[in-house]
């Protein structure tokens, strides 16, 4: 019998790839050292706890047990005052009645009781057992699949570590760059694979959708990167698979095939703009990145979105779409499960009345100082690095330890407002191995023995970079579980001192204080060497209590005057060449995102005129080569030579695309695109090229890029107009140095 039992149970090591919700638990794929992927099922009792008096909790322990809950008391910590409190753990048999159980709860207790009732149930699966997306682990499973124990093989915060060994395919339309295909005439499909690539043609039908999958089973990719797979490639060869009954093969699950996971897409507001994400196309078994539906994929890469997903313990395909804030809310919520503090489910607390004086005096956000207009030599820039996370770490500022009741700490000065000294906060508990581990990758950048290994370190700092960043934000977020606008204000007042600080340290010592903008500062001291300002670097470090680090020396920076109003400074409008042949440029026309890839290139090209000037004199000097540079890009547009994807014209769509009735060229546009039957959500992106009126409104004044076509005319006189504008910003620098 024992030998029997032994020949039931097997060993299987590998990569995590993917993990799904099922009725009774979790599927999960794991790809083998040997290349091998195998699926494995897991049964899963997910749990949530309800808090309040005992007496209705007790009442409904009664009526949830009755319901198929396993229920219990437990002592667990509660977030804002610190306290051990009595909470009601409900453990549910399967995802399904977790669901369920949990509206039973909320309709009985409101939603205000209950606590981790809103986690997905993939993501609990990787905080109970320890491992983690692409993490190495080793299954105990009976023959069928079903899995015993999951043991991790490797830590997720462990600092070496290599990608697993994946397959990746790329999918992409072919047609205009940049155009998503539903905007325009689309007609095959690009796949390449381990060093091939295949095009497929739309109008083939039945064919069509057989070669793609003939050639997913043959490669059968791990990962498939898309361009537009969200949006429309993925959704529309569902669509024909399912019109002709020929499954795609792009689940690792069998039929019925679907989209998992993701659902429509949507629109919200995001410091201060709208974005539209599209539903996520999700297959199960494997990882589908969507390079156009992410903003984190096109920062750090690949590598990058594997730290994050490696610390968060987020899927890939997760991590990819998700916002920063989405990404350091689950640390915080992992390291808050792991103290045995209630998670809320929803925002507890709520701004604190004050009266108008005492929010203007605490509500001013970080320190901006007007530069002085001109051309100034020998300038060096600080940065305080990483800010206002590192004085969240340093000044233990988190909801829960601001105004504590057990002790009277320093005040924070204009709020007034006292962190406690005896109980370190959650925010920082989770800030302060991350800003460690970002100096070191930052290190490890610089002292890498080759390009590719610096590149690869550089991403994964600049992933951390973002989740800090926003960690900042999600402390006044209204929406956060553990924020409270009170610490935002207390971490930007810190911000402000600290700024204030150094700049009196640098005046003191005999620099000049040029500019200051929130973490940085400018100054200069005529003939400093560079080991002077490093010295200075250290003695405001040391006075401000942060970081300070020497960005760079410029061997000359403009500060450029407002575009409406040309005598008034502009903080973040600057033009600089660093000693070392940068060109740090803020500002300026090519670092719009609605500027024609023509202006954009004839502006970059005169920056690199202005990179080759060594002083003020030789900036002075260069006006004439800059005029050569635009006479030869207009040249070319008036010539008719100039693609209409340099002429391209990109905005994103602030408002419902039906209430664009103006006679704007983006309405134009919009008009256009909604009368060929396409989709135009608020946050949508359009790209189109401006065209002649031909007068009274006959002939449109702009064409979506995609269905531009030679015989509509370009409107030269508006083009010429924007190249003028953009060449005039740096013939500005060139007569400010004269």
């Amino acid at each position: 019998m024992p030998s029997r039992r032994r020949r039931l149970v097997e060993f299987f090591s590998g990569w995590i790839l993917d993990a799904r919700e099922t009725a009774t638990g979790v599927s999960f794929w794991v790809k083998g050292t040997s290349g091998e992927v195998r699926p494995f099922r897991m049964r899963l009792s997910p749990s949530f706890y309800l808090a309040g008096q005992e007496g209705r909790l007790r009442r409904a322990a009664q009526l949830l047990e009755g319901k198929g809950a396993r229920v219990s008391f437990e002592e667990k910590r509660e977030f804002f005052s610190g306290r051990q409190v009595l909470a009601l753990k409900v453990e549910a048999p399967s995802p399904r009645a977790f669901r369920f159980l949990v509206r039973v709860a909320e309709n009985l207790a409101g939603g205000e009781s209950l606590y981790s009732s809103d986690l997905p149930v993939e993501e609990l699966f990787f905080i109970q057992t320890g491992a983690f997306p692409l993490g190495k682990v080793e299954v105990e499973a009976d023959g069928a699949g079903e899995a015993r124990a999951l043991s991790p093989l490797e830590e997720n915060w462990a600092l070496d570590y290599s990608l697993p060994p994946l397959t990746v395919a790329e999918v992409r339309p072919v047609g205009r760059k940049g155009v998503s295909p539903s905007h325009q005439p689309w007609v095959s499909l690009e796949v390449s694979c381990e060093g091939e690539t295949f095009e497929l043609r739309w109008e083939e039908g039945e064919e069509f959708i057989r070669s793609f999958r003939s050639l997913l089973l043959s490669f059968d990719p791990d990962l498939i990167v898309s361009e537009w797979g969200d949006e429309f490639l993925f959704p529309r060869l569902l669509e024909i698979s399912r019109l002709t009954g020929i499954p795609t093969g792009l689940s690792r699950e069998g039929a019925p095939e679907a989209v998992r996971g993701g659902g429509r897409g949507r629109s919200f507001f995001s410091y201060g703009r709208i974005i539209y994400r599209a539903g996520r196309a999700s297959f199960p078994g494997r990882i589908h990145l969507d390079r156009r539906n992410s903003f984190l994929f096109g920062e750090v890469g690949l590598e990058g979105l594997v730290e994050l997903t490696r610390l968060s313990r987020l899927s890939l395909e997760r991590v990819c779409r998700a916002s920063p804030g989405t990404i350091i809310s689950a640390m915080e919520v992992e390291r808050a499960l792991r103290q045995g503090i209630l998670v809320p489910s929803r925002k507890r607390q709520v701004e604190q009345f004050r009266d108008a004086a005492s929010l203007v005096e605490a509500d001013k956000g970080g320190l901006v100082y007007a530069p002085p207009l001109g051309v100034f030599e020998e300038v060096a820039e600080f940065d305080f690095a990483s800010m206002y996370p590192t004085i969240m770490a340093k000044n233990n500022i988190s909801p829960e330890t601001l105004d504590c009741p057990c002790c009277g700490g320093p005040a924070i000065p204009e709020t007034g407002t006292r962190t406690c000294r005896k109980r370190r906060g959650l925010i920082p508990e989770v800030l302060e191995p991350i800003l460690e581990r970002r100096r070191v990758l930052k290190r490890r950048a610089r002292e890498a023995a080759s390009p590719g290994e610096s590149k690869v370190f550089t991403a994964r700092q600049t992933a951390l970079k973002w989740i800090l960043v926003v960690s900042f934000g999600f402390l006044g977020y209204r929406n956060a579980r553990f924020g409270k606008i009170e610490a935002h204000e207390a971490v930007t007042a810190l911000g402000r001192d600290a700024l204030l600080t150094a700049k009196e340290v640098a005046e003191r010592e005999g620099f000049s204080f040029l500019h200051g903008l929130t973490d940085a500062l400018w100054v200069k001291k005529e003939g400093a060497s560079l080991e002077e300002y490093e010295a200075l670097g250290r003695r405001m470090s040391e006075a401000a209590g942060l970081e300070v680090a020497l960005e760079g020396v410029y061997r000359w920076i403009a500060f450029l005057p407002s575009k409406t109003r040309p005598g008034v400074p502009v903080p973040s409008r600057f033009v600089g060449l660093f000693r070392g042949g940068e060109v740090k440029v803020r500002g300026l026309a090519c670092r719009r995102r609605d500027t024609p890839p023509l202006a954009k290139r004839m502006q970059e090209e005169m920056l690199q005129v202005l990179s080759g000037c060594r002083d003020r004199r030789e900036l002075a000097q260069a006006g004439e080569l800059l005029e050569e540079i635009y006479r030869a890009y207009r040249e070319d547009l008036l010539s008719g030579l100039v693609p209409p994807e340099e002429l391209a014209v990109v905005r994103r769509l602030s408002k419902p695309a039906s209430a664009y009735g103006e006679n704007t060229a983006a309405a134009w546009a919009v008009r256009e695109l909604l009368g060929r039957g396409v989709n135009l959500p608020p946050g949508e992106k359009i790209a189109f090229v401006l065209t002649s009126t031909g007068g009274k409104g006959e002939v449109p004044k702009a064409r979506s890029l995609g269905f531009f076509s030679p015989d509509d005319s370009v409107d030269l006189e508006k083009y010429e107009e924007l190249l003028r504008r953009a060449a005039e910003e740096i013939l500005q620098v060139v007569s400010m140095a004269g």
